[in-house]
């Protein structure tokens, strides 16, 4: 399994990403328009991977540093 660092994504720009995976463009949806998306309560989905804030904790997870996705 990959580390963050070795995603697509990690350290690039909307724009470097679309170039590396051969898209035009590439965007991404808000968490509220995902859960929206999704069709089910928030409450009703795990979205530590993207909020950071897991149902029950998860220590190889949190990593010094460590920023959820809002803050990229």
């Amino acid at each position: 399994m990959k580390n963050r660092k070795e995603l697509v994504a990690s350290g690039r720009t909307e724009e470097e990403v679309a170039r590396i995976i051969g898209a035009d463009s590439v965007h991404y949806l808000s968490l509220p328009g995902l859960v929206e998306s999704i069709g089910l309560a928030s409450d009703r989905l795990c979205l530590g991977c993207l909020s950071g804030r897991y149902p029950l904790e998860v220590p190889e997870e949190r990593q010094r540093f460590q920023r959820t996705l809002g803050e990229f």
